[in-house]
């Protein structure tokens, strides 16, 4: 009997889980932004505090007028909703002015596409032919590499599209952001107001903790990529490349870097053959600096910057990249180590040391 129990209650939970998943695959269109604002609330909300208090204690402090207030209360919250709508606006700011930088440099990458799919496609061809073992294969080899190539650059305006669409969900995330970040204050109260004592406290240290989390792995993870992306452009710089095509480059590896384990494959990837394109079979001398790279900055520099271990393994980390690219595509695997971390934390504040824990920091 106990073993049928634990069996209904293992089968109930799996069913719970896999519908979980559809729902989150069916309205991914809709809860990608709000996830999105969400995380970039939690990021951008000590940056509204900080001026908010500073406004405040330079605006309202002891010995000046206090024209149209009703007291310290509606100061604040006027001082916050002035704060919000500056923060919001200058990150979009940046965000745009990055975006529309990069829109220019991704249509010249699309217009030499033939050419460079062309050198890349000769390069590697001379390299295959001077391996003797692969005798009557060097053909289709040649073959497949030039469909290969083929592929990928048909893929570059596609791409593009993608860039353009996520810069119109950006209003829309933009939009809820500033919606969560004044009405944060208001709907903790009203929690607070509603459940009780000690649950409220519970949930205030969940969230807190949570925020703490993203927070550290969000700056030291921009941190790293700001360093990867300006390092393999000097790289490329050093191999003779114009400015502006190292420049978007190292963006590219700064974006990507985001993305755990696969990011840096990938940039690393697009980087080596488009070196191979322009200056031929010295591109593989960029793939070594590439490399060195990666690996200086993900061993030796990141784990410094962290200072504290992150509370999920890498086989955790690797699977829900898969698992939240299938669920929301590229949105996903921008979202998946602080989702996990979110799921992590909440499993643990209510059972920690369970078996699902435990497997989260394999």
């Amino acid at each position: 009997m106990p073993l049928l129990r634990r069996s209904a209650s293992i089968s109930i939970i799996v069913m719970a889980v896999l519908a979980s998943v559809a729902v989150l695959k069916v309205l991914g269109s809709v809860m990608t932004p709000l996830v999105f604002a969400f995380f970039l609330t939690i990021l951008l909300h000590p940056s509204v505090e900080g001026i908010t208090d500073r406004s405040q204690k330079l605006l309202f402090r002891p010995g000046r007028t206090r024209v149209g207030a009703r007291g310290g209360e509606l100061n604040r919250n006027i001082l916050a909703f002035v704060s919000v709508v500056i923060v919001v606006l200058l990150f979009a700011a940046i965000f745009l002015s990055l975006y529309y930088l990069a829109r220019g440099q991704i249509a010249m990458l699309a217009s030499q596409g033939d050419n460079i799919a062309e050198q890349v496609s000769s390069t590697l061809s001379d390299l295959v032919s001077g391996l003797p073992f692969l005798g009557d294969s060097v053909d289709v080899l040649e073959t497949q590499f030039e469909s290969v190539l083929d592929s990928v650059w048909r893929a570059v305006p596609i791409a593009a599209g993608t860039v353009i669409q996520g810069a119109l969900n950006f209003f829309w995330i933009m939009f809820l952001t500033l919606f969560l970040l004044l009405g944060r204050s208001k709907l903790r109260r009203r929690i607070e107001e509603t459940v009780s004592e000690a649950r409220f406290e519970k949930a205030s240290a969940l969230m807190t903790q949570v925020e703490d989390y993203t927070r550290r792995y969000v700056r030291t993870k921009a941190v790293a990529s700001a360093l990867t992306g300006l390092l393999i452009a000097l790289v490329l710089l050093a191999f003779g490349l114009p400015a502006s095509e190292a420049s978007l480059w190292g963006f590219v590896a700064f974006v990507l870097n985001f993305i755990p384990i696969y990011g840096s494959i990938v940039a690393g990837a697009m980087v080596t053959l488009w070196t191979l394109g322009t200056i031929g079979s010295a591109g593989w001398l960029v793939l070594v600096g590439v490399v060195l790279v990666n690996v200086l900055v993900s061993n030796g520099i990141e784990p410094k910057l962290f200072q504290f271990r992150l509370c999920l393994g890498p086989v955790t980390i690797l699977m829900s990249v898969i698992l939240w690219g299938w669920i929301w595509g590229a949105a996903g695997v921008f979202l998946a180590v602080p989702l996990m971390v979110a799921v992590k934390l909440t499993v643990d504040s209510f059972d920690p040391g369970n078996v699902v824990s435990v497997l989260l920091e394999a």
